[in-house]
């Protein structure tokens, strides 16, 4: 596999193997009922205490933060189902290039944060 920033910022990712282009794909999916866990895991209320701060939380915080993840997650499919395609029709090798426009950067970040997270709660690891 190799690294590359394009003079336009974007980050290319070229020659990577079809098994793990494949993964990648599939690792990154969310199902709705995971994006139910992740409401209940990651964006529970930090102060179950404070009855009012839970509430205010549950109803203006974590809806926008599932709609963050949810757009940066759409913007990673896309990259995601790009680098797909080429392989499928333009790629001699069956080798892949996954291009990450400079503009999907955070989304990229994020949404890796949230696959790390989900991976870490299914698997019950902690710290």
């Amino acid at each position: 596999m190799n690294f590359h920033q394009r003079e336009n910022g974007d980050m290319e990712v070229s020659e990577i193997d079809p098994l793990l282009a494949f993964l990648m794909v599939e690792g990154i999916r969310q199902e709705e009922e995971e994006w139910d866990c992740i409401a209940e895991s990651f964006l529970a209320t930090p102060l179950a205490e404070d009855a009012l701060f839970s509430q205010d939380w549950k109803e203006y915080v974590q809806p926008g933060l599932l709609t963050l993840f949810k757009s940066c997650h759409a913007h990673v499919i896309t990259d995601l189902e790009n680098m797909k395609r080429e392989q499928l029709h333009g790629a001699q090798d069956g080798l892949a290039t996954l291009l990450i426009p400079a503009a999907h950067r955070e989304a990229w970040l994020r949404i890796l944060n949230v696959a790390r997270l989900s991976l870490a709660a299914r698997h019950r690891l902690h710290d």
